[in-house]
């Protein structure tokens, strides 16, 4: 039986007119929806920020700004019948081609995967009935860059 590992991944806190930017997931086995911040694995070698804006060139074509590291979270938690831990980091960031802050229609264009991006009202994400993964107090996360204010 093979060992599980800790998966290390770095996932982008993306915000604009009181929305940020999420994932919308579907878990089969669970039969539940959720949501869940946009970023991807970290490879060796490769600093957290670093993968942040890999994943977002490979996801969406585009280049993004890392403004800060937000926090670092565990996340364990079971997804498609499988046991997953991973360790978080989440970044600010922001896109240089400001147009993506409106787009409605983001989806990950990398092969094999048609997953769609949405951008979620800061009120939905949190205290909405979907839940937002990985689990953070997202609320003081939005309120360290300033985003409960002005979004």
């Amino acid at each position: 039986m093979p060992k599980s590992r800790i998966k290390v991944k770095a996932m982008g806190l993306f915000v604009a007119d009181g929305r940020m930017l999420v994932m919308d997931c579907f878990d089969s086995v669970k039969q539940k929806r959720f949501f869940r911040l946009l970023g991807g694995h970290v490879e060796f070698g490769e600093h957290a920020d670093e993968t942040l804006k890999r994943e977002m060139r490979e996801e969406l074509a585009t280049d993004v700004e890392v403004l800060q590291r937000l926090d670092v979270v565990q996340n364990v938690f079971s997804f498609e019948g499988k046991d997953h831990h991973e360790i978080v980091f989440i970044h600010h960031a922001c896109f240089l081609d400001e147009s993506f802050n409106r787009r409605d229609d983001l989806r990950n264009i990398e092969p094999d995967k048609d997953e769609p991006f949405l951008w979620l009202p800061f009120s939905e994400a949190l205290n909405g009935p979907v839940p937002l993964y990985p689990a953070a107090d997202y609320r003081h996360l939005l309120s360290l860059i300033g985003a409960d204010r002005n979004g």
